[in-house]
């Protein structure tokens, strides 16, 4: 059958009690070639969406590589076959493939991905995808471009058929197997379409299931997972029109806040529907969509053939487990209610909500800046917005390649207390609000915080990044009441964009506490001190900084020493009014402009000590 050899994969995983894991033939960093293959369950997140497998190629490029995103609320399980270039034929055994299955070809030549010549198929296929990154129904291929050439073909199954390599010397072959949805499931509300809800708005739900095909399943269980911004009424107790109290429904799941429908045995034909309505709740978020998710579980047997190595020729086995047989999304959209404009980060809050709509509702965890720039990207409102932020630690992600990305106009305050405060009462010295590179595995992101057009950090520590506690390229930025410390090589770097940094701290950072490159551009630093950084202080190249009333103190105290200010070739007149940089290894101030003969077109230095 179809399927045997993925559940044989998967029965040796459940006899060696390991997760759904790469079993893999050949070592696959192996350029001489080799065999991945993959197999799981593909029930992924709310959008419906998984990544599924990936792989790097053959030919040693850093970028390149093969991924399949499924789509879960369609496939339940899934098996990849895959066969990196160069693979001894050899060891490719032929693969039986079923309809809607995928083949996949691709290779960074231009000569090569796109033909048929390197493979055979005994059933019929149609081309899905060619030379492009686009959707692919239920999966998608992606690759990153290398040196500006990429072939690769998809290719969907029609008829059954055997799928066999007759040349792994320049192409890279995937092959894809999925099982669907067994039943037919919808999901729908009766909000129409271009419409939204809002709070205290009632959403009814409709869940209609539809057996198709000739098989009986047992134990059948639906299960209605509902989204934290409503509130099923039937939750807790109620009043009928009698004034008669009644307890809770007893099908209701507090603990997963869902409804758990007990259908029993569905058979060919079958048909069933279910209505729950809802109503929405302060845990809403504007401009989002509320997401309900529909799931399908039944008692499966399958035959498949006896794994065990002394079995007889021919020998099968049953097994028998519950299995999730079909899901169904729906979302509904959320209209911009409240104040949605401005949005509340919490680390320890409380509150039931998580919304970000209040301090009741803030964001919470460690990752509650984090779920506050993911709404304002997402959402559907219009900003700009403003972000408060409560004392606490913050992490910009799991991965090196991730950051805090403040999308053009928004503002971050922090030095609120948990609970929160009146603007005028936060303090950031007392309340602080971490912004930290350093995970808690004890990796380091690249880039902690990076600054939109006409964005603002006010009142926050940003601290121990890797490459830049705060980055900035084509944006005017500016930084108020802030610390960026400890980092591994910048405090703060920009190009090509006017920053402005002010009554902040610059400190301890290995490497510059502030560069500023671009031509026509203006660094402003004002009341703040830049100190105890590991090479220069400030460090302008090609731009034109102005400080004022700071002090720029023990930059690079190694024994050959850095300067304080270090100016390279400023498009304008650098302004110093009110500094005192002091106890510099090198020099307090470094300057140097090509082809200068005017002795007033240097650097404006007034009311300042150097010492």
């Amino acid at each position: 059958m179809r399927l045997s050899m993925w559940l044989r994969f998967m029965v040796l995983l459940l006899v060696l009690s390991g997760p759904v894991a790469f079993a893999q033939v050949i070592e696959p960093d192996n350029l001489e070639g080799g065999i991945i293959a993959s197999a799981g369950s593909a029930l992924g997140d709310a959008d419906c969406e998984k990544p599924a497998f990936r792989r790097e190629n053959s030919d040693g490029y850093n970028d390149l590589y093969f991924e399949l995103i499924l789509d879960t609320c369609r496939v339940i399980n899934y098996e990849v076959y895959s066969i990196k270039q160069g693979t001894v034929l050899t060891e490719v055994e032929p693969q039986e493939l079923d309809v809607d299955d995928l083949i996949c070809v691709w290779d960074e030549d231009a000569l090569h991905g796109a033909n048929t010549d390197t493979w055979t198929f005994t059933g019929t296929y149609e081309a899905v995808i060619v030379d492009a990154v686009d959707n692919c129904d239920y999966a998608r291929v992606r690759t990153n471009d290398t040196e500006g050439i990429i072939n690769w073909s998809v290719y969907r199954v029609l008829e059954p058929g055997i799928f066999t390599v007759t040349d792994s010397g320049y192409n890279e072959h995937d092959v894809v197997r999925l099982e669907y949805n067994r039943i037919d499931l919808d999901n729908y509300d009766d909000v129409e379409d271009g419409d939204c809800v809002g709070l205290g708005d009632t959403v009814l739900y409709t869940v209609c299931l539809t057996n198709d095909t000739p098989e009986c399943y047992n134990d059948v269980i639906a299960r209605v997972y509902f989204d934290k911004g409503v509130t099923y009424a039937g939750a807790d107790w109620q009043i009928d029109g009698q004034l008669n109290p009644y307890p809770p429904d007893p099908w209701y799941d507090f603990e997963t806040h869902s409804y758990v429908w007990e259908l029993g045995e569905i058979c060919e034909n079958d048909s069933v529907c279910l209505d729950i309505e809802v109503e929405v709740n302060t845990a809403s978020e504007p401009g989002m969509e509320l997401v309900n998710v529909a799931e399908l579980t039944a008692w499966v047997c399958r035959t498949i053939d006896d794994p065990n190595e002394n079995a007889e020729p021919n020998a099968v086995i049953t097994i028998c487990a519950t299995e999730v047989i079909a899901r169904s999304v729906e979302k509904t959209a959320v209209c911009c209610w409240g104040d949605y404009d401005t949005i509340y980060v919490d680390q320890y809050a409380t509150g039931s909500g998580d919304s970000g709509t209040s301090w009741a509702d803030a964001y919470n965890g460690t990752d509650g800046l984090r779920k506050a720039l993911k709404r304002i990207v997402k959402s559907s409102c219009t900003g700009p917005y403003t972000i408060y932020i409560a004392s606490g630690n913050y992490f910009p992600g799991e991965k090196e390649d991730d950051s805090f990305i403040l999308p053009e106009g928004t503002q971050i305050f922090g030095g609120f207390p948990t609970g929160g405060c009146d603007f005028n009462q936060r303090n950031p010295k007392v309340y602080e609000a971490a912004l930290i590179g350093r995970l808690e595995d004890g990796t380091f992101v690249d880039t902690v915080v990076t600054m939109g057009h006409d964005s603002l950090l006010d009142g926050l520590t940003v601290e121990k990044g890797f490459t830049n506690n705060i980055y900035g390229n084509t944006a005017n930025f500016s930084l108020n009441n802030c610390v960026a410390r400890n980092c591994k090589k910048y405090g703060v770097y920009a190009l090509n964009g006017n920053v402005t940094i002010e009554r902040s701290k610059i400190q301890e950072n290995e490497r510059d506490g502030i560069y500023h490159s671009g031509t026509g551009f203006t660094l402003d630093v004002m009341n703040s001190w830049v100190m105890r950084n590991g090479r220069f202080g400030v460090n302008c190249t090609l731009s034109t900084p102005n400080i004022k009333n700071s002090i720029v103190s023990e930059s690079d105290m190694k024994e050959q020493g850095s300067e304080g200010i270090r100016i390279v070739e400023p498009a304008g007149l650098p302004v110093l009014y009110n500094n005192t940089i002091a106890n510099n290894k090198g020099a307090g101030l470094f300057f140097t402009k090509t082809g200068v003969t005017d002795p007033n077109d240097h650097v404006e230095v007034k009311n300042c000590i150097l010492y």
